[in-house]
């Protein structure tokens, strides 16, 4: 029930809408500003982490401006409360109180919890950079008003006592306020640490002269550190050669006069600082660090400041990519026939998926009746079927997988997960010369496949499993 109610007309709430709009143009254009800044850096930590709570608080701000714009618009009491309603009920749906507490811990809190806090990862996030910190301090400090305002409306409309929410919400706002000030000296005292970081970062880049290096440092760091005049100095560290590795070359002449000698550029190297980021020192030249030294088969390789990395192509995978990826995902398909890879029991069953009557996947075999294939499986010990279903198709035409006796292998194909227990079901068949496929999990008295046939299901304590194998 709402206690309070917003008068139809009153020269206070004009007042507060004026208020409302103008703190809600400023903090917009600061959202702006920010949101621009994490989609140029992809900061997915921001967006996974923070992202909820900060949405609670902006839509309960929209719902609390459209009570303030509509309730003096409202004929009646009833109406004027069903509005008020909306606000609070919205409010408590979406937790916002909780997500205020949190937003206020992600900026308060220090370094001994185990919580991060919000304005130091500005600061690393963005390399010590005070303009952005200024400019993220005043969205969080901003979306904390926010908030803290929110609170204390929703308890002036409940109609409860809100002098302690007052005190609380204003001690609050000094602490995130002091926060912000302490990331903002703090970022400041660390410049040296930030600076450095920027200095290395440009260093990477393959360069021309010592003298274009020295401007571009010197440009970046009046730009980001402002509040110091900067001069820069940048000498050749013996890391670059003559072509071959040669770091000194000597001309020779047997005859009076000497023909002049122009010595040829410096375009080899001594060792990997004298090339590119994504280039090794190999035999005095730079070369790509991928050509160096390959990858193994079905990989992605590529080199960030002269370490070569090896990553497996999409849809293979491998327990060390830099020899290779020799396993093939396997892939569950949903069709209404059976594809020329779906992988098949001993027998000649084709594996099959569907989704039981808890509502999870089940394991079992295709049969064709009554004009279209059925996957046929065990549940609750009978044998029921459905039209709609996956079949286990194997990329690499049968070379993928094979049948072992016995379980539990390391390499065991997953149907799913069991919805009520936790537990994965792998795929496995009889051992009989039936060889229907079921699903094979580990119950308290060890492991067993249940398949279903015969009208009933059975459970099998000896059985085959399936097991993934490379395709090489």
């Amino acid at each position: 029930m709402i206690f309070a109610f917003i008068p139809q007309s009153d020269p206070t709430l004009e007042y507060m809408k004026e208020q409302f709009g103008e703190v809600n143009r400023k903090l917009d254009s600061l959202s702006h500003q920010v949101s621009n800044l994490q989609k140029d850096v992809r900061w997915t930590a921001y967006a996974s982490v923070y992202s909820r709570d900060e949405s609670n608080i902006q839509n309960s701000w929209k719902k609390l401006q459209e009570l303030m714009e509509n309730a003096p618009l409202a004929k009646t009491k009833e109406e004027k409360v069903r509005m008020a309603e909306r606000f609070t009920r919205f409010y408590e749906d979406t937790a916002t109180e909780n997500s205020v507490l949190k937003f206020y811990s992600y900026l308060t809190v220090k370094e001994t919890s185990l919580k991060e806090n919000l304005l130091n990862l500005v600061i690393e996030k963005f390399k010590g950079d005070f303009k952005v910190l200024v400019q993220f301090s005043s969205h969080f400090t901003g979306l904390m008003l926010k908030g803290l305002q929110l609170n204390l409306y929703y308890y002036a409309l409940r109609g409860y006592n809100g002098e302690r929410k007052v005190k609380e919400a204003a001690e609050q706002m000094g602490n995130v306020v002091t926060a912000t000030q302490e990331a903002m000296i703090q970022c400041i005292n660390n410049f040296e640490k930030f600076a450095t970081e920027d200095v290395k970062e440009i260093g990477t880049v393959k360069w021309s002269n010592t003298k274009d290096l020295a401007s571009d440092v010197k440009r970046k760091l009046e730009k980001k550190f402002n509040w110091y005049n900067w001069m820069v100095v940048v000498y050749n560290s013996g890391s670059w050669a003559f072509p071959g590795g040669k770091t000194s070359i000597t001309s020779t002449c047997s005859q009076q006069p000497c023909k002049s000698f122009t010595p040829p550029s410096c375009s080899g190297c001594a060792d990997n600082r004298g090339c590119k980021g994504n280039e090794v020192c190999k035999g005095g030249t730079c070369v790509d660090g991928c050509k160096a030294n390959p990858c193994g088969r079905n990989t992605v390789c590529s080199t960030s400041n002269h370490v070569r990395k090896c990553a497996c192509q999409s849809g293979w995978s491998g327990s060390n990519p830099v020899t290779g990826c020799n396993y093939r995902d396997l892939q569950w398909v949903s069709t209404s026939t059976i594809p020329a890879n779906t992988v098949k029991s001993k027998s000649g069953h084709p594996v099959c998926r569907t989704k039981g009557e808890d509502g999870g996947l089940h394991g079992g075999w295709l049969y064709y009746t009554s004009g279209s294939y059925r996957c046929n499986y065990e549940y609750g010990w009978w044998e029921p079927n459905s039209r709609n279903y996956e079949v286990l198709v194997d990329p690499c035409g049968g070379k993928g997988v094979e049948w072992k006796s016995g379980a539990f292998w390391q390499n065991s194909v997953v149907i799913a997960k069991a919805v009520n227990w936790g537990i994965n079901f792998y795929v496995c068949s009889a051992m009989d010369n039936k060889h229907i496929p079921g699903k094979l999990y580990l119950a308290r008295n060890g492991w067993h496949c249940n398949v279903g046939y015969g009208g009933k299901g059975h459970k099998l304590a000896s059985f085959h499993s399936l097991v993934q194998r490379p395709c090489y």
